[in-house]
């Protein structure tokens, strides 16, 4: 542009992403409220999904609607959580309380390699995306965390990070220390986790 001149005829067309809709059932095949749902997109040139950051929850009939998808393959997530925290002197859970919804990919597998994969096209909505939930063994995690010269660490927090298998991604789930540095948490599911403590 030249000094003082005005240029006003920019047009810019952005493309409308695509759209997952479904819904999320139990063993009954009822809808199931409160549980989070989340895309993993495959690119064409790796194996490995990529988890994107539309994160949404289904509402009281089940339904959820995942938006602004770049054309391509996805997994569709479901994440029924639990309450995780738990007092460090609550009495142990029975063994109805050990069981859960485990992370379950579409269209009902704890497996993410058995996944069934959904296409997404611009523009378009892609409807009918049922998501039965797994139920299986959840665990109880406890213990106490020490500074480096051995005293209890009171009123830290901290977080139990679990790689999601085949995704290129993160699943955290926080805890906190009492005044003896102990801290209990359950419904956690299976895998492998790395611990991260920091002080308040």
């Amino acid at each position: 542009l030249a000094d003082g001149q005005a240029f006003n005829k920019a047009a810019i067309v952005l493309p409308r992403g695509g759209v997952i809709v479904g819904r999320v059932t139990d063993e009954l095949s009822l809808p199931v409220a409160r549980v989070q749902v989340f895309s993993v997109f495959f690119p064409r040139s790796s194996a490995k999904g990529q988890r994107t950051g539309n994160t949404v929850t289904t509402d009281d009939l089940g339904q959820f609607r995942l938006f602004g998808l770049s054309v391509g393959e996805y997994s569709v997530v479901a994440e029924a959580r639990g309450n995780t925290y738990v007092q460090p002197n609550a009495p142990p859970e029975t063994e109805d309380d050990k069981l859960g919804y485990l992370t379950t990919y579409y269209p009902g597998t704890a497996d993410d390699s058995a996944a069934q994969r959904v296409r997404v096209a611009y523009g378009a909505e892609t409807p009918g995306i049922e998501i039965r939930l797994v139920q299986g063994r959840l665990f109880r995690v406890s213990g106490m965390i020490r500074d480096s010269e051995g005293k209890p660490l009171t009123r830290g927090n901290g977080q139990l990070t679990r790689r999601n298998p085949g995704v290129n991604g993160y699943s955290s789930f926080g805890f906190s220390t009492d005044e003896q540095g102990q801290f209990q948490m359950r419904n956690i599911p299976p895998g492998s986790y790395r611990l991260v403590v920091r002080q308040v």
